[in-house]
Formats: structure tokens, sequence, C-alpha cells
């Protein structure tokens, strides 16, 4: 009988491994528009591996051979270049990129400079090509994925005088974290910003924006906390 028990406990508490790693093997990001290893939708289970991945593929949409990075404010080789890159662009010449989020995944730039934009800092990519659309998007509708925000979220600057409106979205998702400003979108220069919240629950974190630019601030469908 003891070892009936025995063999009995043993498979609960095998199981039980099993029930844990399966869990920790959720969290992932499917990082969309932006082509890497020849494809679109490339999934990470972290924003730095994301980051890491894909920082030298953003590099590569701009001539670097007078020593400059290709992450600063340097124009693409071509129109051909950008979208060989850059998978989702309007027919203005705006890329977007949707970073799809499933279980809980830490956004934190301290070690990531500029990681919403997998390093690039301005959004002017010359002949009209703007890096300027960003969306967080929890893979259901149910909320069940939870994004980490412990830091700012850098948007990339814009040019003086271009009009231009950067967009940021948040949508179908848990949101939390330690952002010393809460949920906010920050950028040096701009003319405008379109931020959106929608079907999302905020535990333990505020909204936070204070831009005095044009553009559009919408919050439905959502859950606050009172933070």
């Amino acid at each position: 009988m003891k070892k009936v028990l025995a063999t009995i406990l043993a498979l609960v508490m095998a199981l039980g491994l099993c029930s844990v790693s399966w869990a920790a093997g959720t969290e992932k990001i499917v990082v969309h528009g932006i082509k890497y290893n020849n494809k679109d939708d490339n999934e990470f289970a972290t924003f730095e591996a994301a980051y890491a991945a894909l920082k030298p593929v953003v590099a590569s949409v701009c001539d670097t051979s007078g020593g400059t990075d290709g992450l600063g404010q340097e124009s693409a080789k071509s129109a051909e270049a950008f979208k060989s890159v850059f998978t989702d662009v309007d027919s203005k010449g705006n890329a977007t990129i949707t970073y799809k989020i499933s279980g809980n995944v830490t956004y934190d730039e301290t070690s990531c400079a500029n990681l919403l934009t997998m390093g690039r800092k301005a959004s002017h990519y010359g002949n009209d090509l703007h890096f300027i659309n960003f969306k967080f998007a929890g893979a259901d509708e149910n909320r069940g994925a939870t994004l980490t925000v412990n830091s700012d979220i850098t948007l990339p600057y814009e040019w003086w005088g271009e009009n231009t409106t950067t967009a940021i979205s948040f949508e179908n998702l848990t949101i939390t974290g330690s952002a010393p400003n809460g949920l906010y979108p920050y950028q040096k220069f701009f003319e405008g910003i379109s931020f959106s919240v929608n079907n999302c629950t905020l535990k333990g974190i505020k909204i936070y924006n204070c831009s005095n630019v044009g553009g559009s601030y919408s919050i439905t469908n959502s859950t606050l906390d009172g933070t």
C-alpha cells in the first residue's frame, strides 16, 4: 500500500512540475511588421530577445558606409529597401509594428534604448517614409495577456514641419508595472500623437500624458483601478 501511495505521490509531483513548466513557456511576443530570417510574425520569449534580433535588421534599412549605425535619423537606402524590411506599410509610406502578447511579458527600456522601435531614434526615413505606428495587442480578447511596463515608452522623434502623427495603441491587455510615470509614451520632438487604450484592464499603473501637440486620446471599454 505504501508503495502505491508513493507512486501516486511521485506522479502528482511530476504532473505539478509539468504544469509549472508549461505555464512558464506561455510567455511570448509575436512581432508583426518587421521581416526577420526572411519572414514576418517572428516569435520571441522576451522584448530583450526581440530587440537583440531585430535591432540589426532595422539598422540595415539605411546606408551605414559613412560610419553611422543606421539607428539615428539616416534616410533609407531606397523605398524598396524600406519596404523589404517593414512589411506593414500603408499607401502614405507609414510603417506599423504590432507586438502580439501572450502570457506575462515585461517592457523595460533600462538596458534597451529605444526599445519600441528596436533601436531606431527617428521615425523619419526620408522620401515620405516613416516608422511611426505602434500597437500592443493581447493574443485574446479576454485580457488574459499581461503587459508589465517598467519604464517610459520612448516614441521615435519626428522632423520639424512634417505634420505627421505618431500612433500608439494598447488592446485586449491587462497592463501593470512599476514605470515611474505610468503608461507614458514620451517623445522629444513631434507634432501630433494618437494614443488609445481599448478593452484593457489597468492594475497599479496610471495613464499619464503631457503633450502640447495635436492628436487624439481615446480610452474605451476598459477598467481602471483608480491609480
